[in-house]
C-alpha cells in the first residue's frame, strides 16, 4: 500500500489536480493522511478508479527516495527502541534484586521478632510468680510486748428503713 500526494497521483494518472479533488469530494477516490497530516492517496484506489498508472522517472525517483530516507528513518528508530528496550529490562532487574533483599530483610526481622517472643515467654515461665509480698527487713524483727492488746470491736451501723416512695397524682382535674 503506497501511499501518494496528490500532486504524484495526478502525474501517475494524467489527470488534473482538480479532477482528484472532485473525485474524492464525490466520494469515488478515498484520501487518507499521513502523520504528518497530509494527505495522501494510496495507490490501489488509483489503480480501483483510473486503471493502470504511467509511471514517470520523476515520481520513480522521488517515491525511491522517499523509500529510502524512510528505511534511514525506520532503522535508527529501532535502533533508538532496542537501546531503550534494553535499558527497561535492566531496570526489571535491578528492581527484582532490590525486591528479593527486601523480603529476605522482611524474613529476617520475622524471626528475629519470634526469638524475642520465644525468650520472653521463657522468662515468664521460669519466674516464679509471688502472690504475697515479702515483708520489709524491720518488720521481722520480732520485739516482746509489754503490753497487752486490748481487741478491737467494730460497731455495726444498720441501715435506715428505706422510705415509702410517694405515687405522684395522675388524675385529671
Amino acid at each position: 500500500m503506497a501511499l501518494v500526494t496528490i500532486t504524484e497521483a495526478s502525474k501517475l494518472t494524467k489527470k488534473n489536480r482538480t479532477t482528484l479533488y472532485r473525485y474524492i469530494k464525490e466520494g469515488k477516490l478515498s484520501k487518507t493522511t499521513d502523520d504528518a497530516g497530509k494527505d495522501k492517496l494510496d495507490t490501489s484506489e488509483l489503480l480501483r478508479v483510473f486503471g493502470a498508472l504511467h509511471a514517470t522517472k520523476d515520481t520513480m525517483l522521488h517515491n525511491t527516495e522517499k523509500q529510502h530516507i524512510a528505511t534511514q528513518n525506520d532503522v535508527a528508530k529501532t535502533n533508538e527502541l532496542q537501546q531503550k528496550i534494553q535499558q527497561l529490562e535492566q531496570q526489571i532487574l535491578n528492581k527484582d534484586e532490590l525486591l528479593k533483599a527486601k523480603d529476605d530483610h522482611i524474613s529476617s526481622l520475622k524471626q528475629a521478632l519470634m526469638l524475642l517472643e520465644y525468650k520472653k515467654e521463657e522468662k515468664e515461665q521460669s519466674t516464679p510468680i509471688q502472690e504475697e509480698p515479702t515483708q520489709p527487713p524491720e518488720a521481722e524483727q520480732v520485739s516482746q510486748p509489754t503490753a497487752e492488746i486490748e481487741p478491737q470491736v467494730e460497731e455495726v451501723v444498720e441501715p435506715e428503713p428505706e422510705k415509702p416512695k410517694r405515687k405522684k397524682f395522675l388524675g385529671i382535674f
